[in-house]
């Protein structure tokens, strides 16, 4: 039976982002996956207010 391990959100960053990582029957990793979003429009914006 396989396993996800999620860690969301990544602190420490501008922007958010999550890593997600599948391990096999075994306990190793055997997918990993990440993203990240960033828009400097919502920054620039959250300033104006």
């Amino acid at each position: 039976m396989s396993r996800k391990i999620a860690i969301n959100p990544i602190t420490r960053l501008k922007g958010h982002g999550k890593i997600e990582l599948f391990l096999d029957e075994n306990g190793k990793v055997k997918d990993a996956y990440g993203s990240k979003i960033y828009s400097m429009a919502l920054v620039k914006n959250a300033h104006r207010c």
